[in-house]
């Protein structure tokens, strides 16, 4: 019997990780994602106050180009 062990993925976790950390920040930088996160900033209070709840933030914000 014969054990054979690779490791053929050994840096590719220092990509990954980089990899990761790019789509983040490109993430992060589009416009969809800023309104998003303002809305997400506020309180249910200041919500309701817009006429809004967490539940309606997604059509506030993608509207039309949402597909459920």
């Amino acid at each position: 019997m014969a054990n054979i062990t690779t490791n053929a993925v050994s840096g590719s976790n220092e990509f990954g990780k980089k990899l990761l950390a790019f789509v983040t920040r490109l993430a992060t930088m589009s416009p969809t994602y800023q309104r998003i996160s303002y809305y997400n900033s506020k309180s249910d209070e200041e919500l309701a106050e817009m006429g809004l709840t967490r539940k309606d933030i997604p059509a506030k914000v993608i509207g039309p180009r949402m597909y459920l």
